[in-house]
């Protein structure tokens, strides 16, 4: 509890602050635009901008790296066979190795082939699976060189998992086996990698720095089992370490000694003398390091940034670097490295961007434009300046990364394109929108702009129109994307900003105001059960002055029969025109003032006329709509197991867009639950005709004629939803069908005499039932790329995503805060994709206007067990099976082929998204049994039980016209039959018989009793006390759940019980748990078994025996030591594994 202080101080403050806000409004509003003007990116830019888009300067290096790549292999490649011009035309197995992982890296597999054939037949001609490193015409030098060898194994192992190749594995790992027997010194728990094979029976063994590939040794430890290349590895980063950290070098010589004895390092060779400088044969070495961090990140960031000292340095001093210093820095020469500034360059980018970019500006770029150019320039740098340039662009990957494709994703040109202003100032106003109607119309503002943007950019920068097909599925899919934006634009046409709407109330209506009241109920198909409980209610309406009258497009007799029962007029209808000409046939035959329309299944509460009929004082109110409320689950929340607090579809219509509406007058007949002024209807010469949905089309004429409309935001009325897949589907397609008639043939923008308003609202109706073909197109974009490899966008991922995020993000912001409460967007996904494909058919329907006939949706269905709807569900099945079939194929060319990764992750996820939806459809026509003949109703009702001195009082939980259940019954025994006082609004008493007695999971139980020999009057009064009373349904709406994260948890754990199996309850007795150890005699064998619960009639036991028969009698110890008779009743098996029985005593 808080204290009443700070509550009454927050209180104030509050009060204080609505205050200002209202003063303020205007030049809040102002500010706000203001800034909304100056944080929001132009549509389209005045001047072209003076920097190139980090994304296109990124694709630009790309496509360099690639020009590159063909040059050299123009250049040097021959058949294979590289050749290095610099040298007098020899061919090095360095050179081999170098072209195999660039090979590799550019994805280029015909190259790599070509190489690596070459090689293996030309220069792996050694005894054991090592190169020889020199050839022209023939080997020159059968030595092997470790850093080829080490090349040419991870190129083999990375060419295995980027092409899916497994043989090149194989190879690698004869290759590695050699390097390790042949080029590994092993001493103590260090393995030093020589330089050859020639090095390792030396007194001293060579070791070149260079040659030092740790990042490669991690590589071969995950394929290589057999040998301990962590040992590498550390012996590696060991020699880096003795010689800036012992030796304190500034740079490191090309060659050292390794002592086999005592496994000490030296800089001289302890026998001639001779030492080493930093030269061409050093250079690499920063490159690996470079390779080494970016692919494991180890934490040697003080040794890098070591390495890297002298270089700084160096240029700070020189602004260059020569080829050649001595071991204390001093330059030996007056010639420029050139491949060395492409190997600090890399290793510089992972520890000194500084340094890093006045390399790649002062000389690389120049030295790249020059070789993009064709000029002559040394061999061996154009390999380390590719090299290079690849991993600066993050291509030179290991390819077993997680996500590892995504890599590469433009960090800086997403941040660069992403509206970081804008969207924090949307973000911020999203969560104080509720604050304020200022604040909520700001938020909307900057939102709406962020669509806009992300359209806009859509539209002038990524459509296809290079491929062939591609600028039909490109403007397809941006015209889908605009169907989205504009429901969400015209959703808040309709509802507004929506600032805590005002009940609507009547004019005081005259003191001789008594209207007389015609009430219509148009049936055709529906059965008589149906119709009974409509009548019962309509009869027991508060309001003088009432005829009903049925109205029968079926003729059946039994329909007459029941509304002379019932001291109804029997219309007959004319069978033409369907319910709007049936409705039409009863005006001519009645003259009541005001008529009332119910469906044959929409059973009003007493309360009906009195909440309604008032507002007809006024003389313009040309017809009053209440919502629809519906008593049964509609298939989706049967399906999906959602909690009766769940609000539905039909509630988000029927409450928040009507509701909405109502505040600007736009409220319109929905064919069920509405009260008409008969002048108004007659000024339009009836219902209209033309569209087989009359109710909407009727009350845009209505609107136009001036007449006026309210919608009463109460549970006046209820009904049954369509409750099989088939039957939702004949309802969708009548009402799409029916509202496309009236957008291509009276089109509301049209329509002469409604205001501009009134246009958009039923516009928005309308051209809401488009959303089939935007369905099928976000279904069918990623399977184009799937299936034919057609880009449904071009753009770079990376600056997709930066445009496309906000407003995927946005747009459901809005429809929250214009429907707070109201999930649209969750709904709008499971209601609307199951459907999707049937209707998307049916669209054609209004090509062949015979097809468009009225079809009633069935109501008061009943079926005994799980049925799948194959017909309902034909093409639903058809898209699931061709989207399995489209992400099989992708899944296959995204591991074999390895190209465009990042296209096939996007178009891979969005097609799981859609095959998500689409199994929630099949879902949907895996229909689960429906034996329950009336719907059960959650009703508080007292009622008190009688059995002979048995005296049980309480409260129902759930009450329908069988039988009703409580819970918080006692856990003694009940008798099988008791009489009931039910203490409804009507009182009555009648007999029940007990159906179950079980205990709950928590404390209590719960008990079920079904109602015996109804009357015909007890099951009237039954029926008033439930459907007419209107405090059953008054609070229906403020119960439900408001927060989209737990309505969705709701659906996640109604999805899991989705799949286990029906349990029908039938335990007369509640059982006890009562564990204990207890010994069965089954015929002559005696078991162990353990007592789980316990009731008055009998036992739950856990049996451990593998013969448990049904037919024999058991014997079950109890704890005094005697044997009791029990009958087994059923066995199943608890938790898959024990068998556990029930049986019943045996008197």
């Amino acid at each position: 509890m808080l204290p009443i202080s700070f509550v009454r101080h927050r209180f104030n403050i509050r009060v204080t602050l609505n205050h200002l806000t209202r003063r303020l409004a205007p030049a809040m509003l102002l500010v706000l635009c203001g800034l909304i003007l100056s944080l929001s990116p132009p549509l389209a830019s005045a001047k072209p901008n003076q920097q190139e888009p980090s994304s296109d300067r990124y694709i630009r290096q790309l496509d360099d790296l690639s020009a590159l790549w063909s040059f050299y292999k123009q250049a040097y490649i021959q058949h294979g066979r590289v050749v290095s011009l610099d040298e007098q035309g020899i061919t090095t197995s360095e050179g081999q190795g170098y072209a195999m992982l660039r090979a590799v890296w550019s994805n280029d597999r015909a190259t790599f082939n070509t190489v690596w054939t070459w090689t293996k037949h030309h220069l792996q001609v050694r005894d054991d699976k090592l190169f020889a490193w020199k050839w022209k015409g023939a080997v020159l030098d059968n030595n092997s060189a470790t850093d080829a060898d080490t090349d040419i194994a991870l190129a083999l192992v990375l060419a295995a998992r980027r092409f899916d190749h497994p043989p090149f594995e194989q190879d690698a790992l004869a290759i590695i086996h050699s390097i390790w027997d042949r080029e590994v010194i092993q001493i103590a728990s260090r393995a030093y990698i020589v330089a050859g094979n020639w090095a390792r029976d030396e007194d001293y063994p060579t070791i070149h720095v260079a040659y030092l590939a740790p990042y490669a040794y991690e590589i071969f430890a995950s394929v290589d089992a057999h040998h301990p290349w962590a040992h590498a590895i550390e012996s590696s980063y060991a020699i880096l370490h003795w010689l800036y950290d012992e030796e304190a070098l500034p740079v490191p010589p090309e060659l050292i000694y390794l002592n086999r004895q005592t496994g000490h390092l030296t800089v001289r060779h302890p026998v001639t003398g001779a030492s080493a400088s930093f030269s061409y044969d050093a250079f690499p070495i920063y490159w690996r390091i470079a390779l080494d961090a970016a692919w494991f990140g180890r934490s040697e960031r003080p040794l890098r940034q070591q390495m890297l000292g002298f270089f700084q340095h160096e240029w700070k001093a020189q602004g260059k670097f020569v080829d050649h210093y001595s071991l204390k820095g001093l330059p030996l020469s007056s010639n420029e490295g050139l491949p060395l500034y492409a190997t600090v360059q890399a290793l510089a980018l992972q520890e000194q961007d500084d340094l890093a970019r006045l390399l790649s500006e002062k000389k690389l770029a120049q030295l790249e434009t020059a070789a993009l150019a064709g000029k002559r320039l040394p061999y061996y740098f154009h390999n380390w300046l590719w090299f290079g340039q690849a991993l600066s662009l993050s291509q030179t990957r290991h390819y077993d990364e997680f996500l590892g494709f995504l890599r590469p994703f433009d960090v800086v040109g997403f941040s660069a394109h992403f509206p970081w202003e804008l969207f924090a100032v949307t973000v911020m106003l999203y969560l104080i929108a509720t604050w304020h109607p200022v604040l909520k119309f700001a938020f909307l503002i900057c939102g709406f702009s962020l669509c806009l943007r992300y359209l806009h950019w859509r539209l002038f920068h990524t459509l296809n129109f290079i491929e062939s097909g591609g600028p039909f599925i490109s403007v397809a899919l941006w015209a889908a994307e605009l169907y989205a934006f504009s429901t969400v634009l015209l959703l808040f046409i309709q509802v507004g900003v929506g600032w805590r709407p005002q009940p609507v109330r009547p004019l005081e209506p005259a003191q001789d105001f008594a209207p007389s009241v015609d009430v219509f109920i148009p049936i055709y198909s529906e059965s008589c059960e149906i119709l009974e409980k409509t009548l019962i209610g309509a009869s027991a309406m508060e309001q003088a002055h009432t005829r009903i009258y049925v109205l029968d497009d079926s003729h059946r007799d039994e329909v007459c029969r029941l509304a002379e029962r019932f001291g109804a007029t029997y219309i007959k209808g004319p069978r033409q025109h369907a319910k709007a000409g049936n409705l039409n046939h009863a005006l001519t035959k009645t003259d009541g003032e005001l008529i009332v329309i119910f469906d044959t299944d929409h059973i009003p509460v007493t309360t009906f006329l009195s909440e309604t009929v008032p507002f007809f004082a006024d003389p313009h109110m040309g017809f009053v709509q209440t919502p629809h409320h519906f008593y049964n689950q509609d298939i989706f929340q049967r399906a999906l197991g959602a909690s009766p607090r769940i609000p539905n579809e039909q509630d988000l219509f029927n409450h928040a867009i009507q509701g909405g509406r109502q505040g600007w007058g736009g409220a319109f007949f929905v064919g069920s639950g509405a009260v008409f002024r008969r002048s108004a209807i007659a000024e339009l010469n009836g219902f209209n005709l033309m569209s087989i949905t009359e109710d909407i089309h009727t009350s845009q004429h209505l609107h136009a004629r001036g007449w006026k409309s309210v919608f009463v935001d109460k549970n006046l009325a209820v009904g049954l939803t369509a409750e099989n897949l088939a039957s939702y589907i004949v309802q969708r397609r009548r009402w799409m069908l029916g509202c496309l008639q009236i957008f291509f043939k009276d089109n509301p923008l049209l329509c002469r005499g409604l205001s501009l308003r009134h246009r958009l609202g039923y516009f928005a109706s309308l051209y809401y039932f488009f959303f089939p073909i935007a369905r099928v197109i976000f279904w069918i974009t990623p399977l184009y790329f799937l299936l034919f490899h057609l880009h449904p966008i071009f753009a770079d991922v990376s600056i997709l995503v930066a445009y496309l995020l906000p407003f995927m993000l946005v747009l459901p912001m809005i429809s929250s805060r214009l429907l707070p409460g109201w999930p649209r967007l969750m709904w709008s996904s499971l209601y609307e994709g199951p459907v999707s494909f049937p209707l998307f058919r049916s669209m054609f329907d209004l090509l062949l206007p015979k097809n468009l006939g009225f079809k009633v949706t069935p109501k008061g269905l009943l079926s005994e067990q799980r049925s799948f709807d194959w017909r309902s569900s034909a093409s639903l099945t058809v898209a699931t099976l061709i989207t399995l079939a489209a992400i099989a194929k992708g899944l296959w060319e995204f591991w074999y082929f390895g190209i465009e990764k990042d296209a096939y992750f996007f178009n891979l996820s969005w097609a799981s998204f859609n095959l998500l939806t689409l199994f929630v459809g099949l879902l949907m026509a895996w229909e689960k049994p429906q034996t329950r003949t009336e719907e059960r109703i959650i009703k508080p009702i007292p009622f008190e039980l009688r059995a002979g001195n048995l005296r049980i009082t309480g409260t129902t939980h759930d009450v329908s016209l069988t039988g009703v259940s409580w819970f918080g019954a006692s856990p003694d025994p009940l008798p099988p039959t008791m009489d009931m006082s039910l203490h409804g609004r009507i009182p009555f008493t009648c007999q029940v018989r007990l159906v179950y007695h079980d205990r709950l999971s928590g404390p209590g139980s719960k008990c079920g009793l079904a109602f015996l020999n109804l009357s015909d009057e007890h099951r009237r009064i039954l029926l008033l006390n439930l459907y007419s009373d209107p405090t059953t349904w008054e609070h229906a709406q403020r119960n439900r759940l408001r927060s989209s994260l737990l309505m969705a948890g709701h659906l996640l754990i109604g999805l899991l019980k989705h799949f286990r199996p029906l349990r029908l309850r039938r335990r007369q007795t509640p059982r006890q748990w009562h564990v204990g150890v207890t010994e069965v005699q089954i015929g002559e064998k005696r078991h162990r078994a353990i007592v789980r619960d316990r009731s008055a009639s009998g036992l739950g036991l856990l049996i451990f025996a593998n013969e448990t028969p049904l037919t024999t009698p058991w014997l079950v110890r109890g704890a005094g030591g005697q044997l009791t008779a029990y009958r087994p009743i059923y066995r199943a098996r608890r938790w898959r594994l024990i068998p556990r029985v029930g049986l019943q005593a045996i008197p």
